[in-house]
């Protein structure tokens, strides 16, 4: 819980050279015995044994700069060594069968060429991320941090660049958060997480009264025990995260820009809510369902004694689907049957809840005028918080 809310304190940007303690609270061998942790200092040396351009670090213009291939120079630090290989103690590394000797990793001249091959081909496709210089990773004292690999700046939440692109206030925060997230299919795990009506559905055909007096009734409806019972959800399910999120990131750090793609693809709006990017990052960590639930195909399903769902998912989503092992998700313990990921409805169930709470603290008169309980306010706040 406290790596937790460091996590998402509001801590400014710091240069690197003055926060170069971070990462050296504690050795790599107690957070991942097997494998060194990959840090912002082990990409950029990688990137320059590639070859890879990427400025003076003080910011200056980012022409000619090769941030789109940062993939290849992580890519590079988080490759395994090939079979019969092995790292001296002196750095250098081995063939167990050979005795051959090498300064560099054997499978360096690999991402060399690959980096050649792809500088040609972005050639002809100049289009690059805005974002692409942006990377988070996971230190090895477990802190969280995002990484600029132009100006050679960490900070730990979102980078401004990202949270103050653009600006909303009121009911439009809400409204772009996650559209359409209350309609639940039915029979999915979206359906054990209730949620109030949308305030937003109808905001823009009425008027300020009448949208004040729909979120006094939204507040009050929403009540005490609804808030307390996704409080604890959220808690549960970010401090898990936590564990889940630092272990993958520190072998493999993550592009912001993929972090964006995601969100944009779960309906997560973090340039409005950037305390919802760790709903993002929990998602793309997932390798296998969670605690109950299990892919399954018919047989399974009648093994169970479980009925095929009508198929809500697009033709390409099923077309999809149906190509991995298993069309649907099924719960043995709950007897539920869905053809999402069950983690994707529970993180939208909360993203949903958020972003109602959010604008229903908005667009609600002055407490003189709603008597709103202070507990209630607190509730909204930390599920806000992520927290």
């Amino acid at each position: 819980r406290a790596a937790m809310m460091m996590e998402h304190a509001p801590i400014s940007c710091t240069n690197d050279a003055s926060d170069a303690t971070l990462t050296k609270r504690s050795s790599a061998k107690d957070v991942c015995p097997s494998a060194a942790v990959v840090s912002p200092e082990t990409v950029t040396a990688m990137a320059a044994k590639i070859g890879l351009n990427l400025g003076n670090g003080r910011g200056d213009a980012m022409d000619n700069t090769e941030f789109s291939l940062l993939w290849i120079a992580v890519e590079a630090a988080c490759a395994p060594l090939p079979a019969g290989w092995r790292q001296l103690p002196s750095g250098r590394y081995e063939h167990a069968i050979s005795l051959e000797h090498s300064d560099e990793h054997p499978l360096l001249h690999v991402f060399k060429q690959h980096a050649q091959s792809e500088r040609r081909r972005l050639h002809h496709q100049p289009k690059r991320s805005m974002y692409a210089h942006w990377w988070l990773f996971a230190g090895a004292n477990e802190a969280v941090f995002f990484y600029n690999f132009h100006t050679r700046q960490r900070c730990r939440e979102l980078p401004a660049e990202v949270s103050h692109r653009r600006g909303a206030t009121g009911s439009q925060q809400a409204q772009s958060v996650a559209p359409g997230l209350n309609r639940a299919p039915h029979g999915s795990a979206l359906e054990l997480f209730p949620s109030p009506p949308s305030l937003s559905r109808q905001s823009s055909r009425a008027s300020p009264q009448m949208r004040n007096q729909r979120s006094v009734r939204l507040v009050r409806a929403n009540t005490i025990a609804n808030l307390q019972h996704t409080r604890e959800v959220a808690a549960e399910i970010s401090t898990l995260a936590v564990h889940a999120r630092i272990s993958r990131l520190q072998l493999r750090p993550r592009a912001l820009s993929d972090l964006m793609d995601a969100a944009k693809q779960l309906r997560i709006n973090v340039t409005i809510l950037p305390q919802l990017i760790w709903l993002v990052d929990t998602i793309l960590c997932l390798q296998t369902p969670t605690a109950g639930w299990e892919r399954a195909d018919a047989n399974r399903l009648s093994e169970l004694g479980l009925s095929v769902p009508k198929s809500r998912l697009t033709p390409i989503q099923r077309m999809r689907q149906r190509s991995e092992k298993g069309s649907y998700f099924a719960n043995h313990l709950t007897l539920r049957v869905t053809e999402r990921h069950p983690m994707l409805d529970v993180l939208h169930a909360l993203a949903s809840q958020v972003s109602l709470d959010k604008d229903a603290e908005t667009n609600t008169p002055s407490p003189s005028t709603t008597a709103t309980p202070q507990v209630l306010r607190r509730g909204v706040s930390k599920v806000s918080n992520g927290t």
